[in-house]
């Protein structure tokens, strides 16, 4: 019988994840207060942002952030790298040798084709993913920088719109499109299906990108160096459809045959035939495995029992999960705005969005039975400091 050992290490890899984004969050409001502290002091003088922006003290206030980031992102991102591919490879020796007991053998030989004890090799995924990582968080880090830049370009282009349309330089048109681009914070981030991101949420699906797959790799891995190579996966509760397709099903994670094909049963001196649905990458260039998944992936023997999960697909509860993420989106740009407004009034109205937004996301987890998770209602998805 297949063995499923739950990846019991998750929390704690969240809690890793959390401190980085809340790094760059904190880095992000540094830099906005300061952009807003000018700019309202500006109004409060009677001058446009063109004139209330002092580029010099920005541009310093922007380097120190750059510098602070630079020196404290590598240690939490080297933690979190090496903590997501430590928990792969205990992962995998902990379902192979939970098999090997449920086997009745005395050792991985009969189990995983290898001699003696399992081999539990290094974590060389962490490695691969620190360059991928690294580089997401310096780009990052250069649009943190050249923010002040941004918004001085942005309000000469909006003065000259202004002075076009005959608006001059005051007026309740520009006060509104000066709030909404402070609001906006730090943007430009763009994921390779076209989606854009602001600061946070971008930090945090890249980190839980690498993570994962900083895990999949070392647990595979791992499998591999005891003569592993097919794999069951296991889907994570309230399944997407991308990922409830591949529920149960076997694939290689090494480059060989798929489909029927027959192979030396696990534990008998016989061949069985067994369905290899395609490659581990191939379920994920199919949308399996995105960022925020729970889903597992399994050592299968051959001859031994697939493992069936009992999650399906269900588009009301997807549905019902993407409303909870809209809801939450909406109150953080809320709560955005109202840290950055420039007048009473705008301020004043954000706070309002927040209740109004809040009471729906109360309406809605009491009639779907969602978890609410009120972090993800924070501008820096309610990190902690570090």
């Amino acid at each position: 019988m297949a063995v499923w050992i739950p990846d019991g290490g998750r929390d704690a890899l969240d809690l890793l994840v959390r401190d980085l984004v809340d790094l760059f969050g904190q880095a992000e409001g540094r830099i906005t207060r300061a952009v807003v502290a000018q700019l309202r002091a500006g109004l409060d003088a009677g001058v446009g942002p063109v004139q209330a922006l002092r580029m010099g003290e920005l541009t310093a206030e922007a380097q120190r952030v750059a510098r602070w980031l630079s020196q404290t992102s590598p240690e939490v991102l080297e933690r979190i790298l090496t903590t997501a591919a430590q928990q792969g490879v205990d992962a995998a020796v902990a379902e192979l040798s939970a098999l090997v007991g449920s086997t009745g053998t005395t050792s991985a030989t009969a189990v995983a084709g290898t001699a003696g004890t399992l081999v539990r090799p290094g974590t060389a995924a962490a490695v691969v993913m620190r360059a991928d990582l690294s580089n997401a968080l310096a780009d990052v880090t250069r649009r943190v920088l050249r923010f002040p830049d941004d918004v001085y370009r942005r309000a000469i282009a909006a003065h000259a719109s202004d002075v076009t349309l005959g608006l001059g330089t005051t007026g309740s048109a520009q006060l509104r499109a000066w709030n909404s681009l402070l609001g906006q914070g730090v943007t430009g981030f763009v994921d390779v299906a076209g989606r854009h991101w602001n600061l946070a949420t971008y930090v945090e699906m890249a980190t839980r990108s690498a993570t994962r797959r900083a895990f999949d790799d070392a647990k595979v891995g791992a499998m591999q160096a005891n003569g592993v190579d097919l794999v069951s996966i296991v889907v994570g509760r309230g399944a997407c459809e991308s990922c409830a397709r591949w529920a149960g099903k076997v694939l290689r994670t090494t480059p060989g045959p798929t489909g029927r094909i027959r192979v030396r049963h696990a534990t008998q001196d016989r061949e069985v035939t067994v369905t290899v649905a395609g490659t581990l990458d191939e379920a994920k260039a199919a949308k399996w495995r995105h960022p925020n998944c729970r889903c597992a992936t399994v050592a299968y023997l051959p001859g031994l029992s697939v493992i069936e999960d009992v999650t399906t697909f269900d588009p009301q509860a997807e549905a019902d999960r993407e409303r909870l993420r809209d809801l939450e989106r909406r109150v953080r740009r809320a709560r955005t705005d109202e840290a950055t407004a420039l007048d009473d009034d705008t301020r004043r109205a954000a706070r309002a969005r927040v209740r109004d937004l809040q009471a729906q996301i109360r309406a809605h987890v009491a009639e779907t039975g969602l978890m609410r998770q009120r972090n993800r209602e924070k501008p820096d998805l309610g990190n902690i400091r570090v």
